[in-house]
């Protein structure tokens, strides 16, 4: 292996090292996406409850990473599904925006994607338990502005 290769593989070690630093050093991923969701939750009953408001949280949170057209569509083959007049799937559709717009802003170097949650609600208060990962090029290629690691 050559010297410049040698290099190169201690760089991307360090820079591993760092992220993983800040990733655990990060806020707790089910208490800020909480946060970031708040604004919806106060809207859960005309969004047909938490789980619904998390949701469409959870999916700006992670189409945040991608191109608008690409999170568009996703967005728009979800919303077929649930028979949506053409004036609330562009309701949704601005609130989705929105959201993205606020996780660059609040959120702008947390790399995680949320791979799973789970909404609970018990004696009127919210749980919610998160999964997340790191986002890396070769895990999510089609993900933009994502570590070649």
């Amino acid at each position: 292996m050559s010297d410049t290769a040698k290099q190169q593989k201690k760089l991307k070690k360090r820079i591993q090292a760092i992220k993983e630093r800040k990733t655990s050093g990060a806020q707790d991923i089910a208490d800020a996406v909480l946060t970031f969701c708040r604004p919806l939750l106060q809207e859960s009953q005309a969004l047909n409850g938490e789980d619904n408001a998390v949701g469409l949280g959870v999916f700006a949170w992670n189409a945040a990473f991608l191109t608008k057209d690409r999170w568009s569509a996703n967005l728009k083959n979800s919303l077929g599904r649930f028979n949506l007049s053409t004036d609330a799937q562009e309701a949704l559709e601005g609130i989705v925006e929105e959201m993205i717009r606020q996780k660059k802003l609040m959120h702008p170097n947390d790399m995680r994607v949320i791979t799973h949650y789970d909404v609970k609600v018990a004696d009127g208060k919210l749980e919610l338990t998160v999964d997340a990962k790191v986002a890396t090029k070769p895990q999510m290629p089609k993900f933009n502005d994502l570590p070649q690691m």
